[in-house]
């Protein structure tokens, strides 16, 4: 089992609504709810290999295909979140297509 794991360290969900445009103030404060985790523990809790891409063009060049059970936590900026969510839907639908 390979699990991808978008971390943009909580709250990124919330960008999608509207108040983000009209809330700049304070739409961090109120809505970003940092969680401060790390995924590396979780992944030794279950014996999961672990590896952390601290770029989307780090992720982009990955092997993500592994012979041991692994967690890929790609860490992401909820600024650039949607664009990131793009290009990782790119990357998962091309694996899955040359595993077919």
């Amino acid at each position: 089992m390979n699990i991808v794991l978008l971390n943009n360290d909580g709250g990124g969900i919330f960008s999608y609504l509207p108040q983000k445009e009209s809330a700049t103030d304070y739409f961090e404060r109120l809505f970003g709810t940092p969680t401060g985790l790390d995924f590396e523990y979780t992944a030794k809790l279950y014996q999961f290999d672990f590896k952390r891409f601290n770029s989307v063009s780090e992720f982009k060049n990955a092997t993500l295909l592994s012979e041991t059970s692994t967690i890929y936590e790609l860490i992401t900026n909820r600024e650039d979140n949607f664009k990131q969510h793009q290009i990782l839907y790119q990357k998962l639908s091309e694996m899955i297509h040359d595993t077919l």
